[in-house]
Protein backbone atom coordinates (compact mmCIF):
# COMPACT_ATOMS: atom_id res chain seq x y z
CA UNK A 1 0.00 0.00 0.00
CA UNK A 2 2.92 1.90 1.04
CA UNK A 3 4.55 1.75 -2.63
CA UNK A 4 1.16 2.89 -4.45
CA UNK A 5 1.03 6.31 -2.47
CA UNK A 6 4.39 6.78 -3.23
CA UNK A 7 4.17 5.77 -6.78
CA UNK A 8 0.63 8.37 -6.68
CA UNK A 9 2.56 10.83 -5.03
CA UNK A 10 5.80 10.57 -7.75
CA UNK A 11 3.49 10.64 -10.52
CA UNK A 12 1.54 13.92 -9.05
CA UNK A 13 5.11 15.50 -8.70
CA UNK A 14 6.11 14.83 -11.79
CA UNK A 15 3.04 15.94 -13.64
CA UNK A 16 3.12 19.48 -11.48
CA UNK A 17 6.77 19.50 -12.42
CA UNK A 18 6.60 19.47 -15.99
CA UNK A 19 3.19 21.30 -16.19
CA UNK A 20 5.01 24.09 -14.65
CA UNK A 21 8.02 24.24 -16.73
CA UNK A 22 6.18 24.01 -20.10
CA UNK A 23 4.57 26.83 -19.55
CA UNK A 24 5.17 30.43 -21.05
CA UNK A 25 6.42 33.28 -18.63
CA UNK A 26 4.81 36.34 -18.96
CA UNK A 27 5.87 39.71 -18.02
CA UNK A 28 3.38 42.56 -16.40
CA UNK A 29 1.27 43.98 -19.19
CA UNK A 30 0.50 39.66 -20.35
CA UNK A 31 3.30 40.09 -22.84
CA UNK A 32 4.62 36.50 -22.94
CA UNK A 33 8.10 35.91 -23.37
CA UNK A 34 10.86 33.28 -23.78
CA UNK A 35 14.25 32.74 -22.21
CA UNK A 36 15.86 34.18 -25.50
CA UNK A 37 13.71 37.36 -25.20
CA UNK A 38 15.08 37.78 -22.16
CA UNK A 39 18.35 37.10 -21.91
CA UNK A 40 19.92 40.74 -24.10
CA UNK A 41 18.83 44.02 -24.30
CA UNK A 42 18.55 46.07 -27.78
CA UNK A 43 19.95 49.18 -28.10
CA UNK A 44 18.89 51.52 -31.03
CA UNK A 45 20.76 54.39 -32.57
CA UNK A 46 19.92 57.32 -34.59
CA UNK A 47 21.93 59.16 -37.18
CA UNK A 48 21.18 62.23 -39.86
CA UNK A 49 22.74 61.01 -43.49
CA UNK A 50 24.21 64.53 -44.01
CA UNK A 51 24.60 64.49 -47.65
CA UNK A 52 25.33 67.72 -49.69
CA UNK A 53 24.79 68.09 -54.12
CA UNK A 54 28.25 67.14 -55.04
CA UNK A 55 29.63 64.68 -52.42
CA UNK A 56 28.73 61.05 -52.26
CA UNK A 57 25.84 59.70 -51.06
CA UNK A 58 27.51 56.24 -50.34
CA UNK A 59 30.18 58.39 -48.13
CA UNK A 60 27.42 59.98 -46.56
CA UNK A 61 25.51 56.46 -45.62
CA UNK A 62 29.03 54.87 -43.98
CA UNK A 63 29.23 58.35 -41.83
CA UNK A 64 25.84 58.19 -40.41
CA UNK A 65 25.96 54.00 -39.99
CA UNK A 66 29.20 55.35 -38.22
CA UNK A 67 27.47 57.52 -35.94
CA UNK A 68 24.27 55.80 -35.16
CA UNK A 69 26.36 52.77 -33.76
CA UNK A 70 27.68 55.11 -31.72
CA UNK A 71 24.55 56.65 -30.52
CA UNK A 72 23.38 53.08 -29.81
CA UNK A 73 26.92 52.06 -27.85
CA UNK A 74 26.78 55.05 -25.79
CA UNK A 75 22.66 54.77 -24.82
CA UNK A 76 24.20 51.16 -24.10
CA UNK A 77 26.29 52.05 -21.54
CA UNK A 78 24.24 55.11 -20.00
CA UNK A 79 21.49 52.47 -19.88
CA UNK A 80 23.02 49.49 -18.44
CA UNK A 81 26.33 50.89 -16.13
CA UNK A 82 25.43 54.51 -15.40
CA UNK A 83 26.71 57.98 -16.14
CA UNK A 84 26.88 61.51 -13.96
CA UNK A 85 25.91 64.38 -14.50
CA UNK A 86 27.87 67.65 -13.37
CA UNK A 87 26.49 70.94 -13.18
CA UNK A 88 27.13 74.62 -12.14
CA UNK A 89 26.04 77.92 -12.57
CA UNK A 90 27.71 81.45 -12.22
CA UNK A 91 25.46 84.67 -10.97
CA UNK A 92 26.98 88.21 -11.19
CA UNK A 93 24.86 90.85 -9.91
CA UNK A 94 22.15 88.69 -9.52
CA UNK A 95 21.88 87.90 -13.34
CA UNK A 96 22.99 84.46 -14.56
CA UNK A 97 25.90 84.84 -16.40
CA UNK A 98 27.02 81.18 -17.00
CA UNK A 99 25.34 78.28 -17.00
CA UNK A 100 27.05 74.16 -17.70
CA UNK A 101 26.31 70.95 -17.43
CA UNK A 102 28.14 68.44 -18.31
CA UNK A 103 27.65 64.41 -18.66
CA UNK A 104 30.14 61.65 -18.25
CA UNK A 105 30.41 57.97 -18.52
CA UNK A 106 33.23 56.03 -18.81
CA UNK A 107 32.96 52.10 -19.23
CA UNK A 108 34.34 48.98 -21.10
CA UNK A 109 31.56 46.31 -21.84
CA UNK A 110 32.52 43.42 -23.64
CA UNK A 111 29.69 41.45 -25.82
CA UNK A 112 28.07 44.25 -27.62
CA UNK A 113 27.10 43.03 -31.24
CA UNK A 114 25.63 45.40 -34.22
CA UNK A 115 22.69 43.06 -34.85
CA UNK A 116 21.80 45.13 -37.80
CA UNK A 117 21.62 48.89 -39.44
CA UNK A 118 19.41 50.12 -42.01
CA UNK A 119 18.73 53.36 -43.70
CA UNK A 120 15.45 54.98 -43.60
CA UNK A 121 14.99 57.36 -47.17
CA UNK A 122 12.01 58.54 -46.09
CA UNK A 123 13.63 60.54 -42.99
CA UNK A 124 17.46 60.28 -44.66
CA UNK A 125 18.25 58.52 -41.72
CA UNK A 126 20.28 55.74 -40.35
CA UNK A 127 19.27 52.91 -37.80
CA UNK A 128 21.41 50.96 -35.81
CA UNK A 129 20.39 48.34 -33.60
CA UNK A 130 23.31 47.18 -30.70
CA UNK A 131 22.52 44.05 -28.75
CA UNK A 132 24.11 43.07 -25.55
CA UNK A 133 23.80 39.67 -23.95
CA UNK A 134 23.16 39.01 -20.44
CA UNK A 135 25.34 36.31 -20.06
CA UNK A 136 28.48 38.20 -21.75
CA UNK A 137 27.49 41.36 -19.38
CA UNK A 138 27.29 38.93 -15.73
CA UNK A 139 30.51 37.35 -17.01
CA UNK A 140 32.27 40.69 -17.83
CA UNK A 141 31.06 42.37 -14.27
CA UNK A 142 31.38 39.49 -12.03
CA UNK A 143 27.84 40.36 -10.29
CA UNK A 144 24.26 39.70 -11.82
CA UNK A 145 22.58 42.20 -13.52
CA UNK A 146 19.14 43.06 -12.60
CA UNK A 147 18.38 45.98 -15.28
CA UNK A 148 14.62 44.38 -17.29
CA UNK A 149 16.22 42.86 -20.59
CA UNK A 150 14.06 44.53 -23.49
CA UNK A 151 14.68 47.15 -26.11
CA UNK A 152 15.67 50.70 -25.53
CA UNK A 153 14.72 53.57 -27.82
CA UNK A 154 16.31 56.92 -27.19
Amino acid sequence: MKKVIFSLMLLAGLVWFFGCSASQPSMPGGVVTTVETRAYWDFYGYAPIMYKQGESYQLALLKAKDVAINEAYTLAVKTLVGFTIEGGSTVEDYMLTKKISRESFNAFVRGMRVLEWYEDREKLMVIAVVRVYKRDLENFLGVPVVTPPGSFKP
